[in-house]
């Protein structure tokens, strides 16, 4: 915990002390209570929504936290009144920033990279119909390397299957071959 000086932030309505005071006691209560107390705890449940966001996120997330630690579930009427708080304030933005504008050409350079392992930033950048300072960046991503490495096994899997259909089509014009050569034809007197 941070102390904190004064500033109230956005959506919040303790003052900085008392919002203080209010994670100790809460902490400390979640963690001397049973996991299936929790929903009775009222002084906790209406202040929180008081308290500065930071804290409301910590105090959900080590609610969270004890419950798996101690292989509790939650009972159902603390998540019925509590899921959508909880999700809200834990939750990502769903608009993140630095985010892919371009998801399609993302892929198609992605499944084109992984076709043509040598191919270059400005090649891969012809096949996503983007700039080469785009698939630059692209390539340096997390999503971009899962999804070149998907695209690998798929190639990976194609060309052992046309390997294995191939074997197979040599196999049975081999047997057509050497059948037609075991036919026997009647001689002629």
């Amino acid at each position: 915990m941070t102390v904190r000086k004064g500033t109230t932030p956005k959506g919040a309505k303790l003052p900085s002390e008392t919002n203080q005071w209010f994670e100790t006691k809460a902490l400390a209560e979640l963690q001397r209570l049973p996991t299936r107390d929790w929903e009775n705890m009222a002084g906790l449940w209406n202040l929180l929504p008081s308290a500065h966001p930071a804290t409301r996120r910590r105090i959900l997330a080590r609610c969270l936290e004890l419950a798996g630690e101690r292989g509790d579930p939650l009972s159902i009427r603390f998540v019925k009144r509590f899921a959508e708080n909880a999700i809200r304030e834990l939750s990502v933005s769903k608009a993140p920033r630095a985010r892919v504008h371009d998801e399609d050409g993302f892929r198609v350079a992605a499944r084109h990279s992984a076709h043509n392992p040598k191919a270059s930033w400005s090649q891969l950048a012809r096949a996503a119909n983007a700039k080469r300072g785009t698939v630059r960046q692209w390539k340096r991503r997390p999503e971009f390397q899962a999804y070149e490495e998907d695209a690998k096994f798929l190639v990976l899997h194609e060309q052992k299957r046309a390997a294995s259909l191939a074997k197979e089509q040599r196999e049975f014009e081999h047997r057509a071959t050497v059948k037609k050569k075991k036919t026997v034809r009647p001689k002629k007197f």
